[in-house]
């Protein structure tokens, strides 16, 4: 999409997932962000907790995790600090509670930027479960 409208200025955006497991896994931060970057596009960065999935369970989902990713190699913390460390220009967050929406405002509060040496120590901390591609289940294999 990126290359078919490069040249029309038709999008000032463009939203995809962006989270520690994503970096390790058919990458949209390594194979899209950069393209759009470079075209001038805000990324609105999703999925930063994978769904929910980086937890063991989900209720409204009705499913169960068994290795979640937090609280088994990240916190919350690191995980939303991952991303608001890339050039994203929205973190959008799935709060379904006014705790959850409490949390993540006092993290961004308290937010400082991640070395690279931090955000690449975090990516290789979750390279194993990312690259089962079971968490970030959406995502196909390269043909």
């Amino acid at each position: 999409m990126l290359e078919q409208t490069e040249n029309s200025n038709i999008f000032d955006t463009v939203q995809m997932p962006v989270n520690l497991l994503d970096a390790s896994y058919y990458s949209f931060t390594e194979n899209v962000m950069r393209k759009a970057l470079n075209q001038g596009l805000g990324i609105l960065a999703m999925k930063s907790l994978a769904d929910g999935r980086f937890f063991a369970k989900k209720e409204q989902a009705n499913w169960i995790s068994g290795d979640p990713v937090i609280p088994n190699y990240v916190s919350i913390k690191e995980a939303l600090y991952y991303v608001w460390s890339l050039p994203v220009s929205v973190l959008i967050s799935g709060n379904e509670n006014a705790t959850y929406m409490r949390e993540k405002i006092a993290l961004a509060h308290s937010f400082s930027k991640l070395p690279e040496p931090e955000r690449m120590a975090l990516i290789n901390k979750v390279k194993k479960i990312a690259l089962t591609g079971k968490v970030e289940y959406f995502k196909e294999k390269e043909m």
